[in-house]
């Protein structure tokens, strides 16, 4: 296999498993989507995207719009939906022997979590006045690393993701029967 395929081999990996961490963390925090895709939408590889509104790839101006009224206690999903891609893929290079350091981060942001940081920061302004956004990041994707721990969300990720290098985009009721299925197969004897 050439060095290019291989490449793009690995780039697909990263691109399903962000998204699938974004529709995992959605799930788990009880927020439903419209569809979770890996189909490129402009310079995103794919996209988790909400019923009614624009794929999380445009939810800066949502951010801007929404939550100047929101309580910061009502933030919390969305915050760790935003780091539940950014997560996954922290999670996937740590099990390939990747060393956790800020080239990692800045290689997850260049690959596509610039979207992700840039809602992160959004919240992080409106939450905390701009003072400490940083803080806001480092919550957002650790409580989502939390969250997937859990082998039974952990499998959950690794499901969807299976499922988006097949499909390439999953609707919401089709995505609850995979992550259900997942999480079943941990906790059944």
């Amino acid at each position: 296999m050439s060095k290019k395929v291989k490449e793009l081999l690995r780039e697909l990996e990263f691109a399903v498993y962000h998204e699938a961490g974004h529709a995992v963390a959605a799930y788990l925090m009880k927020r439903r989507f419209d569809k979770v895709s890996v189909k490129p939408c402009g310079q995103a590889r794919g996209f988790l995207s909400f019923k009614g509104t624009l794929p999380l790839l445009k939810s800066i101006e949502r951010a801007r719009i929404n939550y100047q009224n929101c309580k910061t206690i009502d933030l919390l999903p969305e915050v760790v939906i935003a780091g539940g891609g950014f997560a996954a893929e922290v999670i996937i290079s740590l099990n390939n022997g990747i060393i956790l350091d800020k080239q990692l981060i800045d290689n997850i942001i260049a690959r596509g979590a610039r979207t992700d940081c840039r809602l992160i920061k959004a919240i992080g302004i409106h939450t905390t006045g701009g003072k400490d956004i940083g803080a806001v990041l480092c919550h957002a994707v650790g409580h989502a690393v939390e969250l997937f721990r859990l082998p039974t969300n952990w499998r959950a990720v690794e499901a969807i993701a299976a499922e988006l290098i097949l499909r390439r985009e999953i609707h919401y009721l089709n995505a609850c029967k995979i992550m259900k299925r997942a999480m079943m197969d941990l906790t059944t004897p």
